[in-house]
């Protein structure tokens, strides 16, 4: 189950997200101070921010540059009744997901937000995949008993990092394949 924080100053429209986005099966933590959403951000885990740009003292930009700094994979949809061509680009340079203005329609809102959380999920599973696949081609996972494997190995650590171009030559079940791999994933 996701978890949501809605940040907005208006007791109606945080009542009204709150009670949609639970009917829609969401952990829904609804906030109307912006500051202490501000540290509530700081100090927990959300899958998504859907924040208000004009509030006091803490505006709905300065949260979104705080959960861009602090919480990268977290995905934010800004909110405003304000909405210009302006707020919108500068929301959506500063890393925000996506820009509603208000009134809202509901359909579009759950579906924005049924977006920002699938790309937010995407986004995470990359991430872990990438970190497997570095994991998995390490050369401590590679067998170089032999003082020529160890110097193979020892040429692909200088190789990797450079941009210069690897012909991998060698007999078929040699672990061509593999010694490519394990430069890929150290460039």
């Amino acid at each position: 189950m996701a978890r949501i924080l809605v940040v907005d100053d208006e007791v109606s429209i945080v009542s009204v997200l709150a009670t949609l986005l639970k009917a829609e099966g969401y952990d829904v933590v609804p906030m109307r101070d912006s500051q202490k959403a501000l540290e509530t951000l700081k100090a927990d885990t959300f899958d998504l921010m859907l924040s208000d740009i004009r509030m006091s003292p803490v505006d709905g930009m300065e949260l979104l540059r705080v959960a861009r700094a602090e919480k990268p994979q977290m995905a934010v949809i800004m909110l405003t009744a304000f909405g210009t061509v302006e707020t919108a680009l500068e929301a959506l340079k500063l890393g925000a997901f996506d820009y509603v203005t208000k009134p809202f329609k509901v359909d579009e809102l759950l579906i924005t937000v049924q977006r920002a959380l699938e790309y937010k999920r995407a986004l995470t599973e990359n991430i872990d995949l990438k970190a497997q696949l570095v994991g998995k081609y390490q050369f401590d996972n590679i067998v170089a008993e032999s003082t020529a494997m160890r110097n193979l190995c020892e040429m692909v650590r200088r190789v990797a990092p450079t941009d210069a171009t690897v012909l991998i030559c060698g007999e078929s079940g040699t672990g061509k394949e593999v010694i490519a791999k394990a430069i890929h994933a150290h460039s």
